[in-house]
């Protein structure tokens, strides 16, 4: 009997092609996800890190310095915007920073850094970056580092690293060795200035509860827009629509209901956030208040659409089960973007979640204005758009009339 069960349970398992994509499909999916997203290393991606360069030096050492970072194929450095041609004040880095987003960091060689090497006297190096990838902040410190190495030794700065590849470079930096880059970090303190988080009480709490609520605002709205299957079951879906109610009305009702339970999902999240971790929401409530509009309407479509495709609520919790946690993975809720290579990131882009987060970055962490929002709310009100019209077209199988 024992093997009659085992027999029975196993004709089961694969006559139910949803719980076997569970259970063979969905772990193969996220191993795959998850080894290229580490395959090479917690990183900051495969993408340079865009760092801009201001010598308030002006000297041959400085500008050796300089040009040494700039064969760095980590980095890309933007010679448009600042330069080594000119001495900028430090408070205008802050603006340069807030203007452009396209340059991460700026490194600040100041002024008497070849007179203090040279006396093998400390200087100060800054970073100034807008805070959100401590990575990439982690990167160019290490390479600040065999940077000075180099530039302090005889050898010319043309040969001293090799830019065909970041690691190699570093190994090959003027063939610096490790005592070499102990005595640069003895000479050069280098002191982070984060232009965006000082001052915040704890900005990047933000950013974990919008990932972590909107992924469960995905599984919230599935599993709302599955009562639509459970009234087609039962039915409930066929006496609605035998009355004067329309299918259109009946999708957007369940729509409004959705949306309307996903912004206060959302708004206890935050809520809840603001209250035991500070995190400033009435600070943020006019950008807050359109991202949570914008997302939660997206995902209502999402959840409506899904139902609308699917013939049974077995097979919708298998089918929003794996694109909800793909989605999540490859839009920044469960890992964080700037881990992921630049081709990754790209593909992130497809899904609500990237975008929810990019917006709600913008209002926490930036403190930009509502205005700055356009792209993700066209973005996210164009999706809800396009998923709700392809509801509307599939529901037509259940207008019997």
């Amino acid at each position: 009997m024992i093997a009659t069960i085992f027999q029975i349970s196993l004709l089961r398992l694969w006559n139910n092609k949803q719980e076997l994509v569970m259970v063979l499909v969905l772990p193969i999916l996220f191993f795959s996800i998850f080894a290229m997203i580490f395959s090479r290393g917690v990183s900051s991606g495969d993408a340079a890190i865009n760092v801009a360069i201001v010598d308030d030096d002006m000297t041959a050492t400085s500008q050796r310095i300089a040009s040494l970072l700039k064969q760095q194929s980590a980095l890309q450095i933007d010679l448009g915007l600042l330069n080594t041609t000119k001495r900028w004040p430090i408070e205008r880095l802050n603006r340069v920073v807030l203007r452009d987003h396209d340059v991460a960091t700026v490194v600040y060689l100041p002024r008497g850094i070849e007179a203090n090497l040279k006396s093998r006297s400390k200087s100060t190096v800054k970073l100034f970056s807008e805070g959100s990838n401590p990575i990439g902040d982690q990167i160019i410190r290490v390479m600040l580092a065999q940077v000075v190495a180099a530039a302090t030794r005889d050898s010319p700065p043309a040969n001293s690293l090799d830019p065909a590849s970041s690691s190699a470079s570093l190994e090959r930096s003027a063939k610096a060795t490790t005592a070499d880059v102990g005595a640069a970090d003895s000479l050069i303190d280098v002191e982070s200035n984060n232009l965006f988080g000082a001052g915040k009480h704890n900005p990047k709490i933000a950013m974990y509860a919008a990932g972590i609520a909107v992924m469960f605002l995905l599984f919230s709205a599935t599993g709302a827009g599955g009562s639509l299957l459970e009234e087609h079951e039962a039915g409930t879906l066929d006496r609605l629509l035998s009355s004067q109610l329309s299918v259109s009305e009946l999708l957007a009702g369940k729509w409004l209901y959705i949306m309307c339970l996903g912004c206060v999902q959302l708004t206890v999240m935050f809520l809840w956030a603001q209250q035991v971790f500070s995190v400033d929401l009435f600070g943020h409530r006019s950008g807050f208040a359109l991202m949570t509009f914008c997302t939660a309407s997206a995902t209502a479509s999402l959840g409506i659409c899904l139902a609308v495709f699917c013939r049974s609520r077995t097979q919708l919790t298998a089918v929003s089960t794996v694109l909800i946690l793909t989605m999540s993975a490859l839009g920044g809720s469960m890992v964080p973007r700037y881990v992921m290579s630049q081709e990754m990131q790209q593909w992130g882009k497809l899904t609500f979640n990237a975008w929810a987060l990019d917006g709600y970055q913008k209002v926490f962490w930036y403190d930009l204005p509502v205005t700055s929002l356009r792209l993700e709310v066209t973005v996210l009100l164009g999706m809800t758009i396009i998923l709700a019209c392809i509801a509307r077209l599939y529901a037509d199988r259940w207008d019997t009339r």
